[in-house]
């Protein structure tokens, strides 16, 4: 499926992996250099980095001399909770599967973490001319379909169906904001061609880029139900690979023991750059297994060709030592970082997060370096921005703290003497507020703990079940020092929604801003819990909420990331929050009879298999 947020081919289990794969209660890179593990009959070379990820200026692609067609894979994809659908928009939907088939305007650019061109010839901007702010402010957008798009059975991708599928969303009312924009356009000006599509909306905004990730082909789909009608098998595909049945193997479709087959596609319309007819594969195999223990199990004994494995550090190393595998590491979209809670409520009466001074002196007293190489989890090193993780090439970010506890200290001394208290007699508080599942946040918590016992506060760790801290404590703000983890979403309306996570404007239920940075001060705790004084509202926030203003008021993206860079460097002086390190993961293949993958922290691993191929022996 090609959706904003990076999604896996399956979710390792909490309680098998030891780690947390928790990424926060809201959605939301360059493909950095990670950690990469290729095995051999006879060594085994790992290549590590510890440095922020840097972008590459150029990407290349080298296409092999000669690609043998044919032959078929083998891929093992957790059997959903919710029964299994081809529906992008069903719960029991699966991305790894909808990516083969599934086709839109735009997919993600797993190199620049950008929004590319699918069904469209570029994706409309202000710049090239597709998005066309009136005076009177309302917006129109228009859509050229490429000519040699579509659909399996040979009927052209066109105009009609955009307009489809502009009507499907709307009928379908659903609760996330891309449903919000498709009924805001204006029914009037919806306008098809036989290979192109506009509509108007009625003020300038930067998420129209976010419409029309999935395209649906009208005379196969009209008339079905979206949710509930697309469960034995999909619409027909403008992908690379068409849906050929289920294989009879006694058990129910999407239930663990099916196997959903998927065969080349002869109307697609891609090539490989070189003119050679994609998909090189004659036959992709999904089979449906119970949990991520039997994949693993399954991928060891070649039963399964690929395995995407999340973060799991001694399965990957387990893997990686079998001869003839093929391991590769990186980053991931899901980055990690403690939050200040600034509002009423804080379980911490006598936090000094209100004052800027005691962030900082927490900003230096944290070596991100050493909480970055805790082995429980895997990435690229510190994370001095999150915005690395965007179209934005680079930011300074937190790059002005450095690990330095004797500054720390020192800042501690005149943080308390300003606000009165003597922290020598009483050395002030910090309460870290974790989830409990698996290892990693409990680690990361008590290193936290550690470090700033060590310049002078009386700091606690207070770990919860995840259903509860991301629950009751979440919504009530009762927390003080946070850890937990946001995904960053595609494009530069991700980078705007990201940063309306800080919103002064938005605290619950208004928003997302959990932390109350700028936002009112209410209590639900009683008269004897006032903490009114603690909430934050001054220059920087109100500089920030007009930023946020400004940004979600313009069309043209060279200007959003202009003001997301601004309004990034306003949340590192004030330290709101502090990135530490994104969360990575690791594709892993057998490489002695598999070619062609790619590990991208934006896609599942399915992202390029048209282009995976059987090398000749």
């Amino acid at each position: 499926m090609r959706r904003p947020v990076a999604l896996m081919l399956f979710v390792l289990a909490l309680t098998a992996c030891g780690n947390d794969q928790s990424a926060g209660t809201a959605p939301p890179r360059t493909t950095a250099p990670g950690t990469s593990i290729t095995t051999t009959a006879a060594t085994t070379t790992v290549v590590t980095t510890t440095t922020r990820p840097v972008r590459p200026t150029t990407t290349t692609t080298t296409l092999p001399e000669s690609v043998p067609a044919g032959g078929s894979v083998s891929l093992p994809v957790v059997s959903p909770e919710e029964p299994f659908s081809f529906s992008p928009w069903a719960a029991g939907s699966l991305p790894a599967i909808g990516e083969i088939h599934l086709a839109g305007a735009w997919e993600i650019d797993p190199l620049t973490f950008d929004l590319a061109p699918d069904l469209v010839a570029e994706i409309p901007t202000v710049a090239n001319g597709g998005v066309v702010v009136r005076p009177d402010g309302t917006m129109n957008v228009t859509y050229r379909i490429l000519p040699e798009a579509m659909w399996e059975d040979g009927r052209p991708v066109t105009g009609d169906d955009f307009a489809f599928t502009y009507q499907a969303m709307v009928d379908l009312g659903l609760d996330d904001p891309e449903a919000a924009l498709y009924a805001d356009i204006l029914p009037e000006s919806v306008a098809t061609g036989e290979k192109t599509f506009s509509f108007t909306l009625p003020r300038a905004t930067i998420d129209y880029e976010r419409l029309f990730g999935v395209v649906l082909p009208r005379h196969a789909v009209e008339g079905t139900d979206l949710l509930t009608g697309w469960t034995a098998r999909p619409w027909p595909s403008a992908g690379p690979f068409l849906f050929a049945g289920w294989a009879e193997t006694g058990a129910s479709a999407g239930t663990p023991g099916s196997v959903a087959v998927f065969e080349r596609n002869p109307a697609y319309w891609r090539t490989d750059g070189v003119g050679r007819v994609l998909p090189y594969l004659d036959t992709a195999l999904f089979h449906f297994v119970t949990d991520s223990r039997q994949a693993v199990e399954g991928f060891a004994r070649r039963s399964f060709d690929a395995i995407e494995l999340g973060a799991w550090p001694d399965v990957i190393a387990r893997l990686g030592s079998l001869d003839g595998v093929t391991v590769v590491v990186g980053d991931g979209t899901a980055w990690e970082h403690l939050a200040f809670q600034f509002g009423a409520n804080n379980r911490n009466r006598v936090s000094l997060n209100s004052t800027v001074e005691f962030r900082r002196v927490v900003a230096h007293a944290i070596d991100r370096d050493a909480l970055a190489a805790l082995p429980s989890w895997v990435n690229g090193g510190a994370l001095t921005s999150f915005l690395d993780l965007s179209p934005i090439s680079s930011n300074s970010g937190w790059d002005r703290y450095g690990y330095d506890p004797a500054l720390a200290a020192a800042l501690l001394e005149d943080a308390c003497a300003a606000a009165g208290r003597d922290c020598a007699a009483e050395p002030p508080v910090v309460v870290v507020t974790t989830t409990a599942e698996g290892s990693l946040r409990s680690e990361l918590g008590g290193m936290v703990a550690g470090m700033l016992d060590a310049i002078g506060c009386d700091a606690r760790l207070a770990v919860e079940d995840a259903v509860l801290f991301f629950g009751r404590t979440f919504s009530r703000g009762d927390w003080d020092l946070g850890l937990w983890a946001w995904d960053q979403q595609a494009g530069a309306s991700g980078v705007s929604r990201s940063l309306a996570y800080w919103d002064p404007a938005g605290p619950p239920p208004l928003g997302v801003n959990y932390q109350r940075w700028g936002t009112p001060a209410v209590s639900d705790a009683g008269e004897d819990f006032d903490q009114a004084a603690a909430t934050v509202s001054d220059a920087a926030t109100v500089a920030y909420g007009a930023l946020l203003e400004d940004m979600r008021a313009t069309a043209d993206r060279d200007r959003v990331l202009e003001l997301a860079a601004q309004a990034e460097d306003i949340l590192a002086d004030q330290v709101v929050i502090i990135p530490l390190a994104t969360r990575g993961d690791a594709l892993a293949w057998w490489g002695d009879t598999l070619a062609g993958l790619s590990r991208r922290a934006s896609r599942p691993a399915t992202w390029n298999l048209e282009r995976w191929y059987r090398p000749e022996p």
